[in-house]
């Protein structure tokens, strides 16, 4: 652990979340609007970036207007002590033990390119149903570690429907 001190306050379906990630490379946590779902990904990805030393970790959502409001700024006012740490002309968290927790979007297919060969051990894709399959595997194809110690994780998190629902189903 780093210097930080957090108490994580999971329901029992974001701990449902967790040990599945912590068990499978590839986990979907499903379900109606306001069931917990973006913040029980936050703190599990934040969790994960304290206990792994040097990991990287991103959560992504189709705009930057959404990835504001749905996690950067719940995140630095639930965890003030973050502030210190972020940067925001980069979206990213840089941590005292080396690890980093960033926060892309993408919105077109362009947008792709910026994450082409990063590597992240844990990959977070909220409203996984709304977006494109070939957003999705393109972004999953950067999913993986070459740290040994650090499991890569892809974490979804979808509605029901969507254009990506058979996909997903899949």
């Amino acid at each position: 652990m780093s210097s930080l001190d957090f108490t994580f306050r999971l329901q029992p379906k974001q701990k449902d979340f967790r040990a599945s990630l912590e068990k499978y490379p590839v986990t979907l946590y499903g379900g109606a609007k306001g069931g917990g779902k973006s913040k029980g990904l936050r703190d599990i990805m934040l969790e994960r970036r304290l206990r792994f030393p040097g990991s990287v970790g991103y959560i992504f959502r189709k705009t930057y207007p959404e990835l504001d409001k749905n996690h950067i700024q719940p995140l630095l006012k639930e965890y003030p002590q973050l502030r210190p740490y972020w940067h925001a002309g980069r979206r990213i968290l840089l941590l005292p033990n080396g690890s980093e927790l960033g926060f892309g979007y993408v919105e077109h297919a362009k947008d792709l390119e910026k994450y082409q060969g990063v590597e992240f051990h844990d990959l977070g894709i909220e409203e996984a149903g709304e977006w494109p399959e070939q957003f999705i595997s393109t972004l999953w194809g950067s999913n993986r570690s070459s740290k040994a110690g650090i499991p890569a994780r892809l974490a979804l998190t979808a509605n029901p429907g969507g254009q990506a629902h058979q996909y997903l189903k899949r």
